[in-house]
């Protein structure tokens, strides 16, 4: 017997005001259970570089540039502050999320082991998760501004969205549908976009 006629086959001769209140405590205690597994299955590791791919299609840029240089230094000197996040892949690895600077500053500043949470996701909450972890950041270039949406867009095309996503309060439909025609643009143009910030 399946737990849907275990629940109905105990409640089956209360009344109906007795029903729903058994009903809210079974699904007070799921909520909770629930929130349990998920905070259980978010775990802190320092996991090997070498160990690490990044997240396929991943839309935003690392960059060796001065930036890079002031990351690495405080990386030397006091460690990695904010860890990444990571999930595991079907073959064993594991598949970066959150953290790709951080990752390439590991790598230059001469560590082999990258400190991040382990997070148990599907693809398309990996997905999610990586989009909004980025999005963070304080300004992205056009084009990944435009990668983002088509991510976005791919990632939601089966589900109705009651308001649109936005990574800025000024984006509307025109100006999302145009950065999204950046992501077909040769990478040569992309440069050329993000270089003058059209």
């Amino acid at each position: 017997m399946d737990i849907r006629e275990q629940i109905r086959t105990a409640i089956s001769d209360l009344p109906d005001t007795e029903k729903v209140i058994v009903l809210s405590i079974i699904m007070d205690a799921i909520i909770e259970k629930t929130r349990d597994i998920r905070q259980d299955a978010r775990r802190m590791c320092n996991i090997p570089i070498k160990s690490i791919d990044s997240f396929p299609g991943h839309p935003f840029y690392v960059d060796d540039d001065e930036n890079m240089v002031d990351l690495v230094n405080s990386i030397r000197k006091y460690g990695m502050l904010t860890p990444g996040a990571v999930r595991i892949k079907e073959d064993g690895r594991y598949e970066l999320l959150s953290g790709h600077r951080r990752l390439r500053a590991c790598q230059l500043a001469g560590l082999d082991r990258f400190r991040c949470e382990v997070l148990d996701l599907s693809h398309e909450e990996a997905t999610t998760f990586m989009i909004e972890a980025n999005r963070q950041r304080l300004r992205l270039r056009p084009t990944e501004k435009g990668m983002v949406y088509s991510l976005h867009e791919e990632l939601n095309e089966d589900r109705l969205e009651d308001q649109l996503f936005r990574i800025e309060p000024q984006d509307n439909m025109k100006t999302i549908g145009k950065l999204k025609r950046l992501d077909h643009l040769i990478p040569e143009l992309k440069d050329l976009v993000d270089r003058c910030g059209c």
